[in-house]
């Protein structure tokens, strides 16, 4: 199965493996590209198939255009993961990633009803979690 040609993708090979009964979504900080989870799938079992989302802006998709806010960009994820959550699926994001993938979540719950079978966010507060303002002297 091809992978889309839309704005989220990167692959190596471009293509998705059948073979495989879970696909886990990485979702990378701002300003690195998919490429820093390159490694990732020698580390993984053979069963998991990789599918790193590369953010407009950025290596392969350096000239798509930017977003200003956050819901245009999780719609376009929204709609380009959409054809390839058949088996059960993870997201793992960083940082920005990590916003982006819980409102990418968000989404899935609200118009069909689907869920991550994990969201694992590093280096990000939890959303519900508001912000501190600190003072530095």
């Amino acid at each position: 199965m091809k992978l889309s040609n839309n704005i989220v993708f990167d692959h190596i090979n471009n293509e998705l493996k059948p073979q495989t009964d879970f696909r886990l979504f990485y979702f990378p900080y701002a300003g690195a590209s998919s490429l820093i989870f390159r490694t990732w799938s020698k580390y993984l079992p053979t069963n998991i198939e990789v599918c790193p989302i590369e953010f407009p802006g950025r290596r392969t998709k350096i000239k798509s255009p930017l977003f200003r806010k956050i819901e245009p960009l999780v719609e376009i994820i929204f709609n380009d993961i959409r054809p390839y959550l058949d088996k059960p699926f993870a997201f793992f994001a960083h940082s920005m990633g990590g916003l982006i993938s819980f409102e990418v979540t968000r989404l899935l719950r609200r118009k069909l009803n689907k869920n991550p079978t994990h969201l694992l966010i590093s280096a990000r507060r939890a959303p519900q979690i508001l912000s501190q303002n600190f003072q530095y002297n």
